[in-house]
């Protein structure tokens, strides 16, 4: 008799980022609670606190996919889950717009409520970061 147990938070989070891998971000979109709370660790333009999935998506998604020849693709090399958080490390296989290789590591710590992510924190080399990218303005 198959199970019928919920999908664990890692569960959900691990089949979002199969879909990243490939290139198609749809399904980590929709875990992506409306009023979560992202951060990015770093001193630079990048870092900061983004409040809400809209504020997220128009000043970070945006300005990182105007910056990226899509799609993003971010493959899962370490998934670990606690209690109500997944921890996720990363890596990009990616290229600027002008033709330059963008292959950041990233760990994301995420927060989880109901199924949906409700706070990412996320550490990468933001060397590579404005080096590839530039400063977001």
């Amino acid at each position: 008799m198959p199970s019928s147990r919920e999908p664990s938070n890692r569960d959900i989070v691990a089949a979002a980022f199969e879909k990243m891998a490939e290139g198609d971000p749809s399904r980590y979109l929709d875990i992506i609670a409306d009023d979560f709370r992202y951060e990015f660790i770093g001193a630079s333009t990048w870092g900061g606190v983004y409040s809400g999935k809209a504020d997220f998506r128009q000043n970070f998604g945006r300005v990182l996919m105007e910056r990226i020849t899509p799609p993003l693709r971010l493959k899962t090399l370490r998934i670990l889950e606690s209690g109500d958080y997944v921890v996720l490390e990363v890596a990009g296989t990616n290229t600027t717009r002008d033709g330059r290789p963008y292959n950041n590591r990233l760990c994301m710590i995420m927060r989880m409520a109901n199924g949906k992510i409700i706070e990412i924190t996320e550490y990468c080399d933001t060397a590579l970061v404005l080096d590839a990218l530039g400063e977001r303005v």
